[in-house]
Formats: C-alpha cells, structure tokens, sequence
C-alpha cells in the first residue's frame, strides 16, 4: 500500500493576501507544486482583473457563489504569478489552451496557460475553497469538493468507478469486513483524484472518469488508463489536506 502522507494545504484565513494563503510541496525528484488557498470571498480586485472573455464566462454563470469561486480563481493565479516576475497582476494574461485530441475526448476540455508563466497551471473550486496549483516543471491538476456533496456523489458513481474499483470499495467498506471507511468518503476521495489528473492532462471531464483506473487498495495511485490517456506510470497522485469540509487531490503528469 502507498504510504505517502497527505499534503497539507494552507489554511485559507481571514484576511488573505491577494494570491492566498501559500505553501510549496515537494513532490519527489526536485520538483515542487506552489498550492495557493483562498475563499470565494476573496474577491478584492478579481472582477476588475478579468478580461473580456472571462468576464462573458463569469456571467454566464447562474449562481453568486460559482462567480464568486471563478473570479477569485482567476485572481489568485494572476496575483500569484505576478508575485514571481514583480509586475502588477493587471498585466498578466490568462488564456485557455485547447484540450489535446484522445480519442475518448468530447468537445470543451483545456487548461489556463499565462504567456511566460509556469508550465503546469490548475485552478480547482469546491465548497468554501479555491486552489491554485503551479508548477514550473510539469503539469499539474488540482481538486476539491466539499464533504456536504459526498452524499450526492453516489448518484454518479456508476461513471465515476469501473467494476473492478466497484468491487475493491465494497471490499474496503462493507461493515461486515470490520472496515470503518465510510462510502461516500472514499467515493469522493475517488471523484477528487480522478479529475484532478483529467485536469492535468487538459481534458478535464470530456473524458469519462472511469476511463482511469485507481489502485485496489485505496492508495492514491493510478494503476490503469484508457480513452487515449497517458499511460498510468506517467501520472503522480497526492491526497490533500484541505482542513475540515473539504476533500482534495493533486495530480502531477510527468513527461513521457
């Protein structure tokens, strides 16, 4: 079994600078994901930050709160990646680049890039926490969800989870195993990794997430792909500390 400590977060508190709360992890072979924390909240500056298709994206969104996680999103990263080059974070530039073509891929996908910024960018939003990841060297996918969605969750673990991960989670829940793992926990723990590595590819959910395949045991490990992914061996999962009410997963997709 994967014995790899959960990484723990910075605790987004009251109140937060403009790029949140800070912290750098290691995750082997000299390589370090920079993980800012904040809250919807946070607004400050992050409507005036927007551009013009950010902003046509921000309205579109139905509910205060998700404007809120999106707005704060895209500020935190500019701020962030200001704070690196020493500029005013008006002047950095956030696009989108196309999703790769896989063959299991449907229309959407893609991931934030700034011109001469970090090469691995993911900006995640669950609950009452936004996350940024960065890495300069290579790509990175961040998530989080709330715990109060952990009930819901089961309504799509039939997509979530292929057969053999169905079978391995009742091994590891059922009571009469003696097991104390609540079920939706673990579901959501699966949901948080699965889609942070479709992040980190770029596709995010026009992938089917059970087209990844998650180690038996409940390691966050990935022990098979399809769907045109990149192979298993290539992708690095952590388990975050994201404090109480949240659950996160960080993906690092290391080059071929």
């Amino acid at each position: 079994m994967d014995t790899r400590p959960v990484l723990r977060l910075p605790r987004a508190g009251r109140p937060d600078p403009p790029a949140g709360r800070a912290t750098a992890v290691s995750v082997g072979d000299d390589v370090v994901v920079e993980i800012h924390a904040a809250r919807p909240a946070d607004g400050g500056d992050a409507l005036m930050l927007l551009d013009d298709a950010e902003r046509r994206r921000h309205d579109r969104l139905r509910r205060e709160v998700d404007r809120a996680r999106f707005a704060v999103g895209r500020r935190v990263l500019r701020h962030a990646v200001a704070e690196r080059h020493g500029v005013a974070a008006r002047t950095i530039e956030v696009r989108t680049a196309p999703a790769p073509a896989l063959a299991g891929a449907g229309a959407g996908g893609g991931r934030p890039v700034v011109p001469g910024g970090p090469r691995g960018i993911s900006i995640a939003h669950g609950g009452q926490l936004v996350l940024v990841a960065l890495c300069d060297v290579h790509a990175v996918g961040v998530d989080v969800e709330p715990l109060a969605s952990s009930a819901s969750i089961e309504a799509v673990a039939t997509t979530l989870l292929g057969p053999a991960e169905h079978a391995a989670l009742r091994a590891r829940t059922d009571p009469e195993l003696g097991t104390g793992c609540s079920r939706q926990l673990e579901l959501l723990r699966a949901w948080t990794r699965k889609e942070a590595i479709l992040k980190a590819v770029g596709v995010g959910l026009t992938v089917p997430p059970e087209a990844i395949v998650l180690a038996r045991d409940g390691a966050p490990r990935v022990a098979a792909t399809s769907g045109g992914l990149p192979e298993a061996r290539r992708f690095a999962l952590w388990d975050l500390d994201a404090g109480p009410g949240h659950v996160a997963a960080l993906a690092v997709l290391r080059d071929g």
